[in-house]
């Protein structure tokens, strides 16, 4: 057998490389380079991760599963299978939003990998952002759905676009910054910046879930069509 892996080393390469990749992109990093900011060498990166595509591979399951938690806990705050109200499933977004936005101050290397991988061509790992992308958005997604056929939420509301739109006002945040007239760009972990995102978040979910719906997607569609 061989030697039993040492837990916290590979957690320090895993976050070194998280920040590395979000920072220099997949092909702008080297293991060399992931390997001086942990301080070993190459040989002890390789033996407790594998290669550079191994080590991407990781650090990306290592942000799903994060998500994954996340997700499942704030589902677990519906107590009945049944939803009834409206009220139930803002509740659950808004949940998730604010964890996500937790998720993201203590990572904030996160939405910029996921900018960078979006960008990128497709490759061997793009499977892997696929499936694991849309186990995470499947749950949500039922949930709409499920609260649209009652009447409950408009039927009409596009619920992949809803869902994807408040997911990026947080991603979008975080890769930038909110706008400072002065310097463009600002600390998008300066407290009161996180206070308003936070609202901002809340209040798109509020308002296009809740009746009476000011301007129902219904109405829009079918004048369309």
């Amino acid at each position: 057998m061989g030697r039993p892996r040492d837990p916290a080393s590979r957690e320090r390469i895993l976050a070194v490389a998280a920040r590395l990749f979000a920072e220099r992109g997949f092909e702008g990093t080297t293991t060399r380079a992931i390997a001086a900011e942990v301080g070993a060498n190459i040989a002890t990166v390789h033996y407790h991760v594998g290669c550079k595509a191994d080590l991407f591979r990781l650090v990306l399951e290592d942000f799903y599963r994060e998500e994954m938690e996340v997700l499942k806990e704030q589902l677990q705050v519906l107590e009945e299978p049944e939803i009834i109200e409206v009220g139930q499933v803002v509740h659950v977004l808004k949940g998730m939003a604010n964890a996500m936005i937790d998720l993201m101050v203590l990572r904030p290397e996160r939405p910029r990998l996921y900018l960078r991988r979006w960008l990128d061509p497709a490759d061997e790992i793009r499977s892997l952002e696929i499936r694991t992308s849309l186990e995470i958005h499947a749950p949500l997604r039922a949930l709409l759905e499920d609260a649209q056929k009652k009447g409950i939420v408009d039927p009409a509301l596009p619920a992949t676009t809803f869902l994807r739109s408040f997911m990026w006002m947080i991603f979008g945040y975080f890769a930038t910054g909110p706008i400072d007239w002065e310097r463009w760009f600002s600390d998008p972990l300066e407290p009161s910046h996180l206070e308003d995102l936070r609202l901002l978040v809340e209040h798109f979910i509020q308002h296009s879930l809740e009746q009476p719906w000011p301007t129902p997607f219904t109405r829009d569609r079918a004048g369309s069509e």
